[in-house]
C-alpha cells in the first residue's frame, strides 16, 4: 500500500490497514514480554493459577485485594501456556485488539482515516511509558469502558434509540467496575446521554430501565461464578470494602493525587494524553455528554487517592474517542489537513512503539528477569509435589508465577505485610501466626 493510498482509505483497504497494525501489535508486545516487572501482574496472575488449579478464590486461592474480573482475567493466558509472561503480554496484546475492534465496528460509519487513527492511539499509546505496558486491571476495565462511552454516543445520535445498546451499557458498567471497583462512576455517561438526547420522557425512561435490566443481569452472572468458583463473603469484601481500606481517606490525598498526576508525573504519555483529550472533548457536539464522560474519567484515576502511575491509561478509551472525533471534525474542513495530521501522529505512535521494542528488551528489568526465571527453573526441578515456597524479596511474586510451587499462605508476604496490611480482611497477628504453623 503506498502513502497516497494509505491517506486516501477505502473500506477493503481500511480493513487491511487494520489487520498490518494488528500483526504488528502483538509482536510488539511480544517483544516487551519479560522486560518490565511488576508485582500486581504476578499476584493477580497466580492467584488465578490457583483457581485453574482448583482452590477457591478469595479462600485457599492466593488472595489480591480486586474484584473478581480484575484477578479472572489472567486465568485464559494461563489456560494456554501456563507460568508464562509471554503469554500474558500476547494476550495483552489480544485484549488491546479487541478494544481496537469494537471501537472500529462502532465507528464502522464514520471517516476511515479518522477511525483507523483511533484503533492506532488504543493498541500503541499504551506503548509511551512502561508503566503502561504490562497487562493490569486497568486495561481489562479498559475495554468495558468502551462498550460505555461508544453505545452511549450512539444512545445520544440515534432519534430513537436502542434498547439493546442500553442494555449493552448497564451491562458493561457491571463488568468494569468487576474489574475496578470505580468503574461504577462510567453509570454516569450512559446516564447522561439519555439525558442529553433529544428523545422524549417515556422513550428516555425505557432505556434508562433496560439498562438498569442489564446491569442486574452482568451482576447475577457474576454473582453465580463467584459462588461456584469462590467464596461470596470473600467476594463482597474484596470488591466493596477493601476499596476503602486501600485509600486515602482524606480530602487532601485527592488533591495530592490530582497534584502528583497532573504536575509532577513528567512522562510525555501523560502530556499526550490530557492534550489530546481536551482538544477532542471541543470536537464532539454534545456538551454534556462529554462533559460526564471526562469528570469520570479524572475520577477514575485519582478516586482510589494512590499515585500509581499506571491508572493514567484508564484515560484511553475517551482519548480514542475524542482523537478520532477531532480528526472527523478536521476533514469536515480540511479532508487532506486531517489525513496529513492522522498520518503524521500514527508515525509518532509507531516510531515510538519501534524505539521501545528495540530498546527495553536489554534493559535493567530484562536482566533481573533472566536471574529470576533460572531461579524459577532451579526451584521447578528440586521441588516434590508435597513442597511449598516462601518467597521473601521486591520480586518474589515473579517467582509464584513462574514456578507451580503452591505458596506456603494465600496472602503475600512482601506486598501485604507492610504499609498495606490494612486492606487484609483478616487480623494480621492470626496470619503471622499461621505462617509460622506452616
Amino acid at each position: 500500500m503506498t502513502l497516497s493510498q494509505l491517506m486516501h482509505l477505502r473500506p477493503r483497504q481500511f480493513w487491511l490497514a487494520c489487520g498490518l497494525v494488528s500483526l504488528t501489535t502483538i509482536g510488539i508486545y511480544c517483544l516487551t514480554a519479560c522486560a518490565y516487572l511488576n508485582h500486581d501482574c504476578f499476584v493477580m496472575a497466580e492467584a488465578a493459577q490457583s483457581v485453574i488449579a482448583g482452590k477457591t478464590l478469595y479462600g485457599s486461592a492466593c488472595w489480591d485485594n480486586k474484584p473478581p474480573l480484575a484477578l479472572l482475567a489472567y486465568a485464559l493466558p494461563q489456560l494456554v501456556v501456563p507460568h508464562s509472561y509471554l503469554a500474558m503480554q500476547g494476550f495483552l496484546a489480544v485484549w488491546l485488539l479487541m478494544q481496537a475492534a469494537i471501537f472500529a465496528y462502532f465507528l464502522r460509519h464514520e471517516s476511515l482515516v479518522a477511525t483507523l487513527l483511533g484503533c492506532c492511539t488504543l493498541l500503541l499509546v499504551p506503548l509511551l511509558d512502561k508503566e503502561f505496558i504490562w497487562a493490569s486491571s486497568e486495561h481489562w476495565h479498559n475495554l468495558f469502558a468502551l462498550l460505555v462511552i461508544l453505545p452511549s454516543i450512539q444512545l445520544w445520535k440515534v432519534s430513537r434509540g436502542s434498547l439493546g445498546l442500553a442494555a449493552l451499557t448497564g451491562a458493561s458498567v457491571v463488568l468494569a467496575m468487576h474489574c475496578r471497583q470505580t468503574g461504577i462512576l462510567l453509570g454516569l455517561v450512559p446516564l447522561a446521554a439519555i439525558a442529553g438526547s433529544s428523545l422524549n420522557v417515556r422513550r428516555q425512561c425505557e432505556l434508562a430501565v433496560v439498562g438498569l435490566l442489564g446491569a442486574v443481569i452482568a451482576w447475577g452472572a457474576i454473582l453465580a461464578l463467584c459462588s461456584w468458583i469462590g467464596n461470596l463473603d470473600g467476594y463482597f469484601d474484596a470488591t466493596f470494602l477493601a476499596p476503602g481500606r486501600y485509600s486515602q481517606r482524606r480530602f487532601g490525598a485527592f488533591l495530592e493525587t490530582a497534584y502528583f498526576f497532573g504536575a509532577t508525573y513528567r512522562s510525555s504519555a501523560v502530556g499526550l494524553l490530557v492534550i489530546g483529550t481536551m482538544i477532542g472533548t471541543l470536537q464532539l457536539r454534545s456538551t454534556l455528554l462529554i462533559g460526564v464522560a471526562t469528570l469520570v474519567t479524572v475520577l477514575l484515576i485519582i478516586a482510589p487517592a494512590r499515585q500509581h502511575q499506571h491508572y493514567v491509561i484508564q484515560v484511553l478509551p475517551l482519548l480514542a474517542v475524542t482523537v478520532q472525533a477531532s480528526i472527523a471534525r478536521l476533514s469536515e474542513i480540511s479532508p487532506q489537513g486531517a489525513r496529513s495530521v492522522a498520518f503524521a501522529v500514527a508515525g509518532f505512535l509507531f516510531m515510538n512503539a519501534a524505539f521501545v521494542s528495540a530498546t527495553l528488551p536489554n534493559g535493567r528489568a530484562s536482566h533481573a528477569m533472566r536471574e529470576l526465571s533460572v531461579v524459577a527453573a532451579a526451584l521447578r526441578s528440586e521441588a516434590q509435589p508435597s513442597d511449598t515456597l516462601f518467597a521473601v524479596g521486591d520480586d518474589s511474586a515473579y517467582l509464584y508465577f513462574a514456578t507451580d510451587i503452591d505458596s506456603v499462605h494465600p496472602i503475600f508476604w512482601d506486598l501485604f505485610f507492610g504499609s498495606l496490611s490494612r486492606v487484609l480482611p483478616y487480623q494480621l497477628d492470626a496470619v503471622v501466626d499461621e505462617y509460622f504453623q506452616s
